[in-house]
């Protein structure tokens, strides 16, 4: 695999750690719920998946398998990956990308909820 197949692979799994996680800090998650969803939300639509498609233009046969491999080297995408396919009983799984966009915006929401009513109405996030 080359350097470019990699870094768009972690960005991937970048961009979804960071929509599960944004909730710890405030301006993460109003960055979150305000940009970031609404973006994925958006790229979404389109009749094509952007990194899927970048990835298989870079291993028109392989770009799968490779993207496994770097999931399963960083080991935590590797687990949630396996995690959601134990949970495919489920009609509303909660690891599909409509379930984590969900948990992100809820969490992301709360997040700025608790910051915004800790400070007062007035405060800055």
């Amino acid at each position: 695999m080359d350097a470019a197949f990699v870094a768009v692979a972690v960005v991937h799994l970048l961009v979804w750690a960071f929509v599960l996680l944004a909730w710890v800090h405030p301006r993460a998650a109003l960055w979150n719920v305000l940009v970031v969803i609404p973006g994925i939300y958006a790229l979404h639509m389109l009749p094509f998946h952007v990194l899927n498609t970048l990835k298989q233009r870079m291993h028109p046969g392989t770009w799968k398998r490779d993207t496994k491999r770097v999931s399963k080297a960083l080991v935590v995408p590797h687990l949630v990956e396996r995690v959601r396919d134990a949970m495919t009983f489920s009609f509303a799984n909660p690891l599909s990308p409509q379930g984590m966009l969900l948990f992100g915006a809820i969490t992301s929401a709360w997040a700025i909820y608790n910051s915004r009513a800790s400070v007062g109405c007035n405060g800055r996030l």
